[in-house]
Formats: C-alpha cells, sequence, structure tokens
C-alpha cells in the first residue's frame, strides 16, 4: 500500500503519520494507493484505475472558494426561500454587487461590514467597516452583513472548526466529524463604541479596528499577547486556552445552557448537520456531472472539508466559510487531539484496497477495460 503527496499539498506531520501507521508507504511514483493533492488535474481523474483514491472530487472549487460559495447559496436562497437558506450573511461580491450595496448603505447608513478578500486565508486582508467604500476599492473582495450578536463564552467571541468527509456524490454520502475545533478572539467582546469614535447611529463612525476582539482566526490571534497556547494552559474550562475542542465545549454548554437559556447541544448539532447538508446540496449537481464526465471508477473519491460555522447568540449556526483543503497542522495540544483522531477515521471510511499492479498493467496493456473483470 502506498500514498502519494501531491505536488502543492503541505506533508503536515499529522497526515504523514497517519498514512505510515496505517501501513502505507510513501512513493513519487504513479503507483499510489491514495494521492494527497492540493489540486488535481483533469488527466489524474482520467487516468486512475479503481483501486486509487484521491483527497478531491472534481467540481468542488464550487464551494471552495468564498465568492463561489455565497453565489451558490444564494441561488439555493431565491430556489427555496430563505427560510431554507438563511444560514450564511448577506453578502455583496465586489465590484458587481456595488450598486446593491450603495443601496443597502442608503437604507441603513453606518451598520457594521465585513470585507474578505476573495482568496484568501489565514486572516489576511479582513477587516471591519462602517463606510460605504468607493465603488474600485475592493475589486476582488466581498463584503457581508457582519453578525454583531454572536454566541460568548466568558465574554469572548468564538467560531467552530468542523470537518465533514464526502465518499460519494451519486448518492451522496457524508460524514460529520464528532470533535472540532472552537477558536476564540483573544479580547473580551464589545460593540460599545470606542472613545475616540463615536455612538452608534451619532453619524461619526466607531473605531472597528480591533481585530482581537472581532475576528476569531488562529493566525491573527496568535499575535496577540493575550493568547493562551493550550501547553501552557491549566484548569478547566475557563483557562483552556484560547482554542478548545468541541468537546470541551459540549462539557460547557451542559453546565451552562439553563441559565443562559440555550436549548441543549443536541438540537444544536442537528441545526449545524442540517446547514453542512444544505451547503453541499448547492454544488451536488457540478460535482456530479464532474465526477462522471472525469472518473472512469466509481468510489475513487473522497473530500475533507473544514467548515467554519458561528453561533448567534441563539445558538442558530452560519456557515462563514468552508475550505476544501483545511490546514491539518498541530498548532497545540487541542489541534494533535482532534486532528490525528480526524485522519484515522477518515483513512478508514476511505477503504485502501490493495491490488496487484503487475497483473493490473497486463490487464491493461491487453486491452482490458472498465466494464470487463479487473485484476486484483
Amino acid at each position: 500500500l502506498r500514498f502519494r503527496i501531491g505536488e502543492g499539498a503541505v506533508p503536515f506531520r499529522l497526515v504523514l503519520q497517519a498514512f505510515t501507521s496505517s501501513g502505507l508507504e510513501s512513493t513519487e511514483g504513479d503507483d499510489w494507493n491514495v494521492l494527497w493533492a492540493k489540486r488535481v488535474s483533469e488527466e489524474t481523474f482520467q487516468s486512475m484505475n479503481p483501486f486509487q483514491k484521491v483527497n478531491h472530487f472534481p467540481g468542488t472549487w464550487g464551494i471552495g472558494r468564498k465568492d463561489n460559495l455565497w453565489r451558490n447559496l444564494s441561488k439555493m436562497q431565491r430556489l427555496h426561500g430563505k427560510q431554507a437558506y438563511g444560514f450564511f450573511p448577506t453578502t455583496y461580491i465586489m465590484p458587481g454587487d456595488y450598486g446593491a450595496l450603495a443601496q443597502e448603505f442608503r437604507r441603513k447608513p453606518n451598520q457594521v461590514m465585513i470585507v474578505k478578500p476573495l482568496a484568501s486565508a489565514c486572516g489576511r486582508g479582513i477587516r471591519l467597516t462602517r463606510r460605504l467604500p468607493k465603488a474600485n476599492r475592493y475589486k476582488r473582495s466581498l463584503l457581508q452583513k457582519y453578525l454583531g450578536n454572536p454566541m460568548l463564552v466568558n465574554g469572548y467571541k468564538f467560531d467552530l472548526r468542523l470537518y465533514v468527509a464526502m465518499t460519494s456524490v451519486d448518492p451522496l454520502r457524508l460524514y460529520l466529524f464528532q470533535e472540532g475545533i472552537v477558536r476564540f478572539a483573544t479580547e473580551p467582546y464589545s460593540t460599545a463604541p470606542d472613545p475616540a469614535g463615536g455612538a452608534p447611529g451619532s453619524g461619526r463612525p466607531q473605531k472597528l479596528k480591533n481585530r482581537f476582539v472581532h475576528l476569531t482566526n488562529y493566525c491573527v490571534n496568535k499575535t496577540n499577547g493575550n493568547f493562551v497556547s493550550r501547553a501552557v494552559a491549566d484548569g478547566f474550562p475557563e483557562t483552556a486556552g484560547s482554542k478548545w475542542t468541541l468537546t470541551e465545549l459540549i462539557q460547557w454548554w451542559a453546565s451552562n445552557h439553563g441559565s443562559l437559556h440555550l436549548p441543549a447541544w443536541a438540537e444544536v448539532w442537528e441545526s449545524i448537520k442540517e446547514v453542512v447538508v444544505k451547503t453541499l446540496l448547492s454544488v451536488e449537481n457540478v460535482v456530479v456531472s464532474e465526477t462522471r464526465r472525469l472518473v472512469p471508477h466509481s468510489g475513487c473519491c473522497f473530500e475533507l472539508y473544514g467548515f467554519d460555522v458561528l453561533l448567534d447568540s441563539n445558538a442558530k449556526p452560519y456557515v462563514l466559510e468552508v475550505n476544501i483543503m483545511p490546514s491539518l497542522g498541530p498548532s497545540d495540544v487541542a489541534d494533535r487531539q482532534v486532528k490525528a483522531q480526524l485522519l484515522s477515521h477518515l483513512l478508514t471510511l476511505v477503504g485502501v484496497v490493495p491490488y496487484d499492479r503487475q497483473r493490473w498493467r497486463e490487464w491493461r496493456q491487453a486491452g482490458g477495460h472498465s466494464h470487463s473483470r479487473q485484476p486484483r
């Protein structure tokens, strides 16, 4: 059994350990059982044999970029209504939606928008604003209505990184990993005006430059002196660091949801599963079509998604972003604990199959094709 790390893919230590501990050996050739790649070419999809697995489906770009994700979700919202597809913030993609954005600011001045570059990661370029930008300022960005009523834990904003494995698109088969990462901002959340700014609605802008209050990205908050690494935190859970596991959040939830008038976690989890399924349904047709066009054998593709989910103060989940190549680097104890389990479960789900490479080559050279009996 062999695995290959494709060009451009980061060879995270946990990924390599997951493969080797499962009995796979690394290879640079084309005789791999599993290809772990950043991108997969059409030629690679088309040349796969039925015993090979690759970590992407064709067509998943439809949710991997921020603009494509919002276009697909917005399309589903138009088809099925906001009650069914109301789990993402109102979004304006620049420059095409500038007219609609200007109209929204005329309707409601001084509202807070969050600006995100279309194809960046790690919190780069994200900022908050109360002002309508100039038409040509954000050419490759989107602006979203800021969700100003987030769920707080001990006064801090957080979001969830959840992992979803897709092993089939026809029929659609999804697995939501029971564990996840809870990522905290590193300054207490507040929408109170800065003394140098003005009260909301006063016509003077409120300062929104403190990214450590409003953003939960690890790469942003690790640069703050208030960031508490899990390696040095002691106590549970109030001082368990700036990252928790989902299990720890569930334990906090069990102790606090009654006094905070929140639904039980089981109800929240069902809502999260619903928005995950609906998000992936938004690209199902494209992925099915591209898979039928490019992949000659069934069961050769799988995908690991990283869903970023925010809970509002009523515990309603909102999808913020979907990553088709989520980081699997172990930045602290919580990361190592969650991601090592995740990769082990993922390889079990995928089901790597051994085969006789020499017999396979001979069969292909003899003119074998997909509907005839294939050697193992």
